[in-house]
């Protein structure tokens, strides 16, 4: 059974997101669109260190939980 789950942004490989854009036309849900884009802009910031904050303090609890 899972102690807990820890999720966490990151940067999409461009040639991914090209490949997604090829499959999917516009105005599908997983096509070119602004807000896809400002999203894969913004994921390409992360890890950052707050998320990496983030990970130590899950890891941390999580090992409490096991102890």
């Amino acid at each position: 059974e899972p102690i807990g789950t820890f999720m966490c942004q990151g940067k999409v490989d461009p040639k991914v997101i090209e490949m997604m854009f090829k499959i999917f036309p516009d105005g599908h849900p997983h096509g070119r669109n602004p807000e896809r884009e400002e999203r894969h802009k913004q994921a390409a910031s992360h890890p950052d260190a707050n998320d990496l904050a983030n990970a130590a303090a899950f890891a941390k609890d999580v090992l409490a939980k096991l102890g």
